[in-house]
């Protein structure tokens, strides 16, 4: 399969997959609150964001091993391959047991530092294990095979792997929140789905790579920026929650987490459809970047950042238009917490849009393993990540810090861009800049004129909401089409060119 096709169908898969996924996700919160209340609500899924700190105790072993895969996959050096699989393994194991050991301590002294939850301790210490239960498997069984899948361009798979056992860790809790279920029978039978997960890595990495052995005896395999790696996890982990940090430990009241987390999730369903492109595409940025061929990585990017650039504007047009109209259908009828906040629907989708844009900028960075080169500046965004939302959080609670969460976002948006281009793309960031210039212009004008026109509009349902949806989003690919197709000018004849020349060949 050529790259291009295969980077097609990775990023095909993974947006039908994240589809759903953001669809199911959607539905679990709304379950929580009816069912558990607020409270509940807030402790689940701040448990949630919360956990994703622990999976950093793999010490960026998964993203040094991808960059030491790349090459000897281009060489097709299976020798290679095989010594660098077997040492993933063991590496593995070993951060398996210290992650165990972190959890257990974590999960005794947490429910000391947060708000009341309504629940006792015993509870919320057992739903703190059973939700890392997500990174225990990850680290003992998924981990070595996830590596494998995503540095061949097999990246798909974990995307379907992952979506499958997520939305059958929702079903399942949303089933048993309705037939009530206590909240701790629910998680438990919700987290069986990860053990599921694993099986189905083992399966697939088996039936694509049989002669691969992950038990190959040799010295042992020294990944290169593995500390680089680690540490640009844990700032990229403390800039993505610092916010449910500062809520959880300041113990503010487990209703206005259940605010912030629910309209998070919309931003998070958001962020898992707009990434599923740059996912998609990373492993051929690898491939072209190990066989130095920067004429075609220049060429490839360049079409890669046309077609992102309408996917993000029809999105984030969405987004910011129909943002309020769904919390306020999504929350009828709960009355324990303020859930319809306008103020918030704004500064979350500016901050959405400026972290898709990072997202495409980072792609190209990360595969050249970019990762010492940028720390500097990823320590100055997790300062600025903790620091203007703590202020805003004690000067006006969530919409000041949102305020101070959406800087920190716009400067390393700005930061990504000027190092993408000038350190990995050796080529001006003047057209990337002009693209995002016009795409947001067409997000503000859409903005206004959908925001009149709603006035005339009710939308007081789901299917209402769904259809002046449709309409939102072909208003915006095709002004975002013709606007974008201007600029890119290049770019798009050579797609069009390509796309009619496969036309006429059928």
């Amino acid at each position: 399969m050529s790259r291009r096709k295969r980077s097609l169908q990775n990023a095909v898969i993974a947006l039908l997959s994240e589809l759903v996924v953001a669809l199911v996700g959607i539905l679990l919160p709304q379950a929580l609150i009816l069912n558990y209340g607020s409270r509940a609500n807030g402790l689940i899924t701040s448990l949630q964001q919360l956990m994703q700190y622990f999976t950093l105790i793999e010490g960026g072993l998964f993203g040094a091993a991808i960059f030491a895969l790349y090459k000897p996959l281009a060489d097709d050096d299976t020798q290679q391959i095989k010594r660098i699989l077997s040492a993933v393994r063991r590496l593995y194991t070993r951060v398996g047991v210290v992650y165990v050991l972190v959890l257990f301590i974590a999960a005794v002294l947490y429910p000391f530092f947060i708000a009341d939850s309504g629940y006792p301790y015993w509870v919320v210490m057992l739903l703190f294990c059973l939700i890392g239960l997500n990174g225990a498997t990850q680290m003992f069984f998924i981990g070595k095979y996830k590596v494998l899948l995503t540095a061949s361009q097999n990246n798909r798979y974990v995307v379907l792997l992952n979506a499958i056992s997520t939305i059958l860790f929702s079903v399942v809790i949303i089933a048993a929140s309705y037939c009530h279920v206590h909240i701790l029978a629910a998680v438990l039978l919700g987290s069986m789905a990860y053990l599921f997960r694993a099986f189905c890595f083992w399966l697939v990495t088996r039936k694509l790579y049989p002669s691969y052995d992950f038990q190959l005896q040799q010295e042992p395999y020294a990944f290169q920026n593995q500390r680089e790696v680690f540490v640009q996890q844990v700032l990229s982990m403390l800039v993505m929650n610092a916010c449910i940090l500062l809520l959880s430990f300041s113990r503010t009241d487990m209703g206005e987490i259940s605010v912030f987390t629910v309209y998070n999730m919309v931003l998070t369903a958001v962020f898992m459809l707009t990434n599923t492109i740059p996912n998609g595409v990373s492993a051929s940025f690898g491939d072209l970047i190990a066989r130095r061929d920067k004429q075609h990585l220049q060429r490839v990017y360049a079409e890669y950042e046309l077609l992102y650039q309408v996917f993000w504007t029809v999105v984030f047009t969405c987004v910011s238009t129909l943002y309020a109209p769904f919390m306020t259908l999504y929350t009828t009828g709960i009355t324990d917490a303020d859930y319809v906040r306008p103020a918030l629907c704004v500064l979350f989708s500016v901050m959405g849009g400026a972290w898709a844009i990072r997202i495409q900028q980072s792609i190209v960075i990360v595969a050249a393993g970019k990762y010492k080169e940028i720390q500097k500046n990823s320590i100055v965004e997790a300062v600025l990540a903790v620091l203007l939302p703590a202020v805003g959080l004690y000067m006006a609670g969530l919409e000041g810090m949102m305020v101070g969460r959406t800087l920190a976002a716009l400067y390393r948006m700005i930061d990504f861009i000027r190092f993408s281009h000038r350190e990995v793309l050796d080529m001006s960031p003047m057209v990337t800049v002009k693209g995002i210039i016009a795409s947001t212009m067409i997000i503000l004008v859409l903005n206004c004129l959908h925001g009149r026109l709603m006035h005339h509009v009710h939308l007081d349902s789901y299917a209402a909401w769904a259809v002046y949806a449709v309409f939102v989003a072909a208003s915006a690919g095709v002004l975002a089409v013709i606007v974008l197709g201007l600029i890119y000018r290049q770019q798009t004849r050579e797609l069009l060119k390509r796309f009619l020349h496969k036309r006429g060949e059928s």
